[in-house]
C-alpha cells in the first residue's frame, strides 16, 4: 500500500521532468549489493538538478553521500522506518526544505563542468 501521495511511475528522459517539479522528494531506496556500496549512481545527481531531497539506504555509497552533505536522509533498509520518515515528513515540510537549501548550496560542486575541472587539477598536480 503506497499511500494517497505516492505513486510508483516508469519513465525516462524528458517525460520525467513534470514528475520532479510536481514532487517534494525523491527516494533511491534499493536494497544494498556490492556494487552499491561503492558506486554514485546517475539518478543521486538528477535528482539534485531538480534539488528533491534524498531518501537512501545507510552504508551505501549514496547513503553516505546523503549524509555528508545532509541532502536528504539515510536509513536502514527496513520497511517499518521508511513508512515512519514518510509519515513524520508529511507533517514536518520543513525538514524538506532545509535539505533542498542543502542541495542548492552543494549542488555547484558536483554539476559536471566542476568535476571535471577537479580531475584537470589534480592530473596537472601530478605532473
Amino acid at each position: 500500500d503506497l499511500g494517497k501521495n505516492m505513486q510508483v511511475v516508469h519513465k525516462s528522459g524528458h517525460e520525467l521532468a513534470s514528475m520532479y517539479q510536481s514532487s517534494d522528494l525523491a527516494v533511491y531506496f534499493i536494497e544494498p549489493s556490492d556494487f552499491g556500496g561503492f558506486a554514485l549512481g546517475l539518478k543521486l545527481f538528477e535528482y539534485m538538478s531538480y534539488e528533491k531531497p534524498i531518501i537512501c539506504v545507510k552504508g551505501t555509497a549514496i547513503g553516505d553521500f546523503v549524509e555528508k552533505h545532509d541532502i536528504g536522509w539515510s536509513i536502514k533498509y527496513d520497511r517499518e522506518e521508511l513508512h515512519e520518515l514518510l509519515e513524520y515528513l508529511e507533517f514536518n515540510k520543513s525538514e524538506i526544505e532545509s535539505k533542498v537549501n542543502n542541495i542548492r548550496r552543494v549542488m555547484p560542486d558536483h554539476m559536471w563542468r566542476s568535476r571535471a575541472h577537479q580531475v584537470v587539477t589534480d592530473l596537472v598536480s601530478l605532473s
